[in-house]
């Protein structure tokens, strides 16, 4: 049973990573279009950069949990990989115990900040003059995917720690 639910929580990760990097087929679609309007058209159209902007601000927060659950995140091994397997998993509990505390901060601060941009609607000073809310809206909801994340990786490292074996 706690195999298939951290399962589904890697699951999630996986599906989550995998949906929100096709952004960057639209980051390319609306760059292209910016270079034909800019070239051909001798019409630059001023929301490109706004756009691939926010999608591609998008994509840098809502990776996280992809990531985590890969293993993908900066690490020094230098020390880490000399340690037993049981150390390594007492150590990989202490990081997702503060990777899981930071993303309650996140969650806690960034829907404050989406709430208050939503409330006064709050928009961009550039020229496409769009509003704030949705990229902040994405803050509390990627710390919410790599929480869920995180907090597979936990029990499996706690797992490993008592049992000796993968979950």
């Amino acid at each position: 049973m706690l195999k298939r639910i951290v399962d589904a929580c890697d699951a999630v990760a996986e599906w989550s990573g995998r949906i929100f990097c096709l952004g960057e087929c639209g980051i390319l679609v609306i760059m292209l279009y910016q270079v034909f309007a800019r070239y051909i058209l001798k019409s630059p159209a001023f929301w490109t950069s706004d756009v691939s902007l926010y999608i591609f601000g998008t994509i840098g927060v809502m990776s996280g949990a992809y990531l985590l659950k890969n293993h993908q995140h900066i690490k020094v091994d230098l020390i880490y990989s000399l340690y037993p397997e049981r150390a390594r998993a007492f150590v990989d509990c202490l990081i997702y115990l503060i990777v899981a505390a930071w993303c309650v901060n996140l969650m806690v601060y960034g829907f404050s900040y989406a709430l208050e941009a939503f409330q006064t609607g709050e928009r961009s000073i550039s020229a496409l003059h769009a509003p704030l809310w949705p990229i902040r809206a994405t803050i509390p909801l990627a710390a919410a995917l790599q929480l869920v994340e995180a907090g597979a990786l936990l029990v499996r490292s706690v797992y490993f720690l008592v049992k000796g074996e993968a979950l």
